[in-house]
């Protein structure tokens, strides 16, 4: 995987590091509300990260 990633750069002068980066935040925001964490409802971009992540209700929510 590693040197595909480098390949990769090379071949795209670096620009796929700042589109390897998205992938990896939403892959580990993903891992971490599998794992049980939670959004936090009281922030003003709930709505907005439940859209962006496909979260239809939080467990646990009333």
């Amino acid at each position: 995987m590693a040197i595909l990633h480098l390949i990769i750069t090379l071949v795209s002068a670096g620009l796929s590091q700042l589109i390897f980066a998205f992938i990896y935040n939403r892959q580990y925001m993903n891992r971490m509300l599998t794992s049980g964490w939670r959004l936090d409802p009281s922030d003003a971009n709930y709505e907005l990260a439940k859209r962006v992540l496909y979260i239809r209700s939080e467990p646990g929510a009333v």
